[in-house]
């Protein structure tokens, strides 16, 4: 244990919307621009770096004016609390801080890209920035990334981590000629919270043969909630770094509504195909000759 944290946290169920809030969306970045960034650096050789901002969410200016009854037991009992900056917890939290950031951002000539607004690129500076909330990734020249971490700096209070290995749950791994994205923690995670941690592995991840048809209205469904739940998290897998899985998903998921104990069948077996394959990766092969399109 290194250490302990307490946060306050706003109680976001209380607030009015037009009275304590408006707006409450913000962007979020795609995960295939994210894959294509990450290409992209190992194609032309370019620096990648970890961004962490402390507490960024605090760093958001409110444009309401909000009000908050103080926790007890902090020694502010009788007295009401005027919020001036944002709180974890309040519903337009992620959206005032993005607009902190991009504002911060743009100071250095920054500006988001039409594509994917949490991209943000400058043409005096060569370093793409990735913005998945409170996680920033750059990418480009070591020079211009000290250059935007120095001006970051004056805005908050930041950490610099030099390299990519771990980013939103994706394990990185560098070798000499290529780069592997992978989710062998997370695919740990999923088998022990539907209990095939211990299953036996198989070499495919549906079996041909297993007549699977949408039920009638008249059958009732099998544990329709936890069928939905397996299926939302193998999901997540095939957006991120499980391109393998895309097809048998999207095949399963069709029956989500009203799912049947074959069908449930039929997703473990998924389950026990990623049981052993656990470190299969997405793999980016660096260029070996200037000629060799991206």
């Amino acid at each position: 244990m290194e250490r302990f944290k307490a946060r306050i946290v706003a109680k976001a169920y209380s607030q009015v919307e037009g009275l304590d809030y408006d707006k409450t969306f913000t962007p979020v970045m795609r995960y295939d621009s994210l894959c294509l960034i990450i290409a992209l650096a190992l194609h032309l050789g370019l620096d990648m770096s970890q961004v962490d901002i402390k507490s960024a969410f605090l760093n958001g200016d409110l444009n309401e004016e909000v009000w908050m009854m103080p926790p007890p037991g902090i020694g502010l009992d009788g007295k009401v609390l005027h919020l001036l900056k944002s709180l974890y917890g309040l519903k337009q939290a992620l959206l005032v801080w993005f607009e902190r950031l991009s504002s911060a951002l743009a100071e250095l000539g920054f500006l988001s890209c039409s594509f994917a607004p949490c991209v943000f690129i400058s043409p005096d500076y060569n370093v793409i920035i990735v913005v998945y909330v409170d996680d920033i990734t750059t990418v480009g020249r070591k020079s211009d990334g000290r250059k935007v971490y120095q001006h970051l700096t004056k805005h908050f209070t930041v950490t610099i981590k030099e390299g990519l290995s771990y980013l939103l749950g994706i394990e990185i791994l560098h070798t000499a000629t290529s780069l592997e994205l992978r989710q062998t923690q997370y695919i740990t995670n999923i088998l022990t919270r539907f209990g095939m941690e211990n299953s036996r592995p198989v070499s495919t991840p549906i079996d041909p043969k297993a007549p699977l048809v949408k039920a009638d209205d008249s059958e009732p469904a099998y544990e329709k909630q936890l069928y939905q739940q397996m299926i939302g998290s193998l999901m997540y897998l095939v957006i991120c770094t499980r391109p393998d899985l895309g097809f048998v998903v999207s095949f399963l998921s069709r029956f989500s509504s009203h799912a049947l104990l074959c069908h449930h069948t039929a997703v473990k077996r998924v389950f026990r195909y990623l049981a052993g394959t656990r470190t299969t990766s997405l793999v980016y092969t660096r260029r070996s000759s200037m000629d060799i399109p991206l």
